[in-house]
């Protein structure tokens, strides 16, 4: 366990405790945020004694208030193989009502720990804001920090300070007013590594941001976020959205797929059967994609809604048949290297079966006995698997006549691998191939 502090504009103030209305005095209270940085971890547990305080995965963060005084702190997480959440390490803290606390979770080399930053209570007639900004990106060398009205050029200004990774954080008060947030490179301010959209700062505010690795978990190269009691991402100036696509829908020919509007050429032309397109930048926005023959514009066969989120990869897959009709799914990728497991994704694009039983097992496990990963109707998709990294055999299953469809087909498997599976009608008609993509491709 490490745990390290940082104590920014400390003061001495004297509070009186309050009574909780039965007589008894109670301590006055204090405020503790919680942030989730650890990008190559699933998810995390931060307790208070024994008490969750927040179940963060990774990006998230939660704020509450109770008591001030002396507590122990816990953080667990559950990695793959264990039956029961892991205990991975803890503190004791004595909480000052004068202050309030960031706690940061990381997990450099997958072994969680955790650093703290402190600020002084803001005033509550406060006639300006007050940002507090938090260096969680190892590896991310040191950055400048510039809150400047849209538009600034950042040679002509002042930087409100520089940070680098750990407790030290940035703390600043600014007036009123509505700015972008740029960070760059420290020295350096003509490289830009984040610009915010419009960001609002009112009197009395007291934000706290985290920057983070995003972990290949999308677009972006870096994160931002307000920790708040619905810690959110904030918006990236210019970020776009990016979205791939595959069919494969039983004739085996090539299709067009169009965003929004056939009159206009399509987005993926002439996609092939069973191929996994190229990512595309997509505008942040609602968006229709629609599937038409190749060069027929005017027949559409399937469409689906979906919405274009900003830093995001999404992958669209389409499936069905001339007689029951194409059918459309968008899922959001998330492609994070976690600590200690491999992660797998399997999509369904095997239209001419109702459903099917995916099993993924250890080398000679007779299915007959085993349960399947899943019952996968389509086009579907898993959420993503950990699996303890070794070797295991893919076999498909028709879920309602039992009969195996493909399989087993032997894979490996490392410790922080990424892997996806695609499935898809087979030639034949009656079977089904299974065809790796992400780590599996060398």
């Amino acid at each position: 366990m490490k745990i390290v502090h940082s104590f920014l504009l400390l003061s001495f103030i004297v509070i009186t405790g309050c009574s909780d209305g039965s007589g008894v005095i109670r301590p006055p209270p204090t405020n503790v945020g919680v942030f989730n940085a650890a990008s190559n971890l699933e998810s995390t547990v931060f307790l208070r004694e024994e008490r969750v305080q927040a179940q963060m995965t990774y990006g998230g963060g939660d704020v509450a208030s109770f008591d001030s005084g002396q507590y122990d702190f816990h953080v667990e997480h559950s990695p793959v193989g264990a039956t029961a959440p892991v205990r991975a390490f803890s503190f004791s803290e004595t909480l000052s009502p004068d202050l309030n606390y960031i706690f940061v979770v990381i997990a450099p080399g997958g072994q969680p720990e955790a650093f703290a930053v402190t600020t002084e209570n803001l005033a509550g007639d406060a006639a300006n804001g007050r940002v507090t900004i938090v260096h969680a990106f190892e590896g991310m060398g040191d950055l400048d920090v510039y809150m400047e009205l849209p538009g600034t050029i950042l040679s002509n200004a002042q930087p409100q300070g520089s940070m680098s990774f750990g407790p030290n954080a940035l703390t600043f008060d600014i007036a009123p007013d509505t700015y972008h947030l740029y960070l760059t490179l420290a020295g350096d301010p003509d490289t830009v590594v984040f610009e915010s959209v419009d960001d609002t700062v009112v009197a009395g505010a007291d934000d706290v941001l985290v920057v983070s690795d995003p972990g290949a978990m999308g677009a972006l190269t870096i994160l931002v976020s307000r920790i708040s009691a619905n810690t959110g991402r904030i918006g990236q100036f210019g970020s776009e959205s990016r979205l791939r696509a595959v069919h494969g829908i039983d004739d085996r020919l090539a299709r067009d797929i169009h965003l929004d509007d056939t009159t206009t050429p399509a987005l993926f032309p002439a996609q092939p059967f069973g191929v996994l397109s190229d990512y595309l930048s997509v505008e942040v926005d609602a968006h229709s994609v629609i599937t038409t023959p190749q060069d027929n514009p005017g027949t559409e066969e399937g469409a689906t809604s979906y919405f274009a989120v900003s830093g995001a990869l999404q992958t669209v897959l389409i499936a069905g048949d001339s007689v029951d009709g194409v059918s459309t799914t968008v899922m959001v990728e998330d492609k994070r290297s976690i600590a200690g497991q491999a992660t797998l994704r399997i999509l369904n694009g095997a239209g001419l079966f109702d459903a099917v039983g995916v099993f993924v097992e250890p080398p000679g496990t007779d299915t007959t006995t085993a349960t399947p990963l899943g019952i996968m109707s389509v086009p579907s998709f898993t959420p993503r698997v950990p699996l303890v990294p070794g070797d295991f055999e893919i076999t498909i299953q028709d879920a309602i006549t039992g009969t195996i469809l493909a399989g087993p087909e032997l894979v490996s498997m490392i410790d922080g691998g990424v892997y996806g599976v695609l499935l898809l009608n087979a030639e034949d008609g009656s079977t089904v191939d299974i065809q790796l993509f992400d780590d599996f491709i060398p």
